[in-house]
């Protein structure tokens, strides 16, 4: 019984295409090359980068111009190394975005409460997330980040218990008793 040997696989045609191995693909260097961000026409990547620059996502613009979202990423991230300051205008627009969508669901959670489709205890969750959103974005923006002071008072257990004893050790002249009743004449 002569079998095929693994050799002999690897070099089968079918349809007269060749088969190869994931080895031979990488080897030869032509797995996916078509398909890469540095093969793309600069008239389809400038039309990529203006998406992008208009705040336009990833996954939308890998949609409205036919190229995977891989490929828009490659180019979105060439594009944020040479302008630094689009980043920061992705970034604030996509905060904004989040921090309503956020308010959104606290303000139906609230509405919702009476209904108990929103647990009383994601709120303050949600709430933490907000601020914290519109804190980035104000840093992003360039406004002055709200700062929160906290003060912490530490209570002495002996000074406490000494302010007690002076309070009860006081002297009988001091002591007004508001029960007895007074006769006036």
């Amino acid at each position: 019984m002569g079998g095929s040997s693994q050799t002999e696989v690897n070099r089968a045609e079918v349809d007269g295409v060749q088969l190869q191995t994931v080895e031979q693909r990488l080897a030869a260097g032509s797995d996916m090359k078509a398909r890469t961000a540095a093969n793309i026409s600069p008239e389809k990547r400038k039309v990529i980068e203006d998406l992008l620059r208009k705040g336009q996502g990833v996954v939308r613009t890998a949609i409205d111009t036919g190229s995977s979202a891989g490929t828009v990423a490659i180019i979105r991230d060439q594009l944020l190394e040479r302008e630094p300051e689009l980043f920061k205008r992705h970034m604030l627009g996509t905060l904004q975005h989040l921090a309503n969508k956020t308010a959104a669901t606290i303000e139906r959670g609230l509405s919702q409460l009476e209904q108990q489709e929103v647990k009383p205890s994601q709120i303050p969750g949600l709430s933490v997330a907000l601020g914290i959103i519109i804190d980035k974005s104000q840093v992003l923006a360039g406004e002055p980040a709200v700062s929160v002071v906290e003060h912490r008072v530490k209570v002495d257990p002996d000074a406490v218990k000494e302010a007690l004893l002076r309070l009860t050790q006081r002297p009988e002249a001091d002591v007004i008793d508001v029960t007895a009743s007074s006769t006036a004449v």
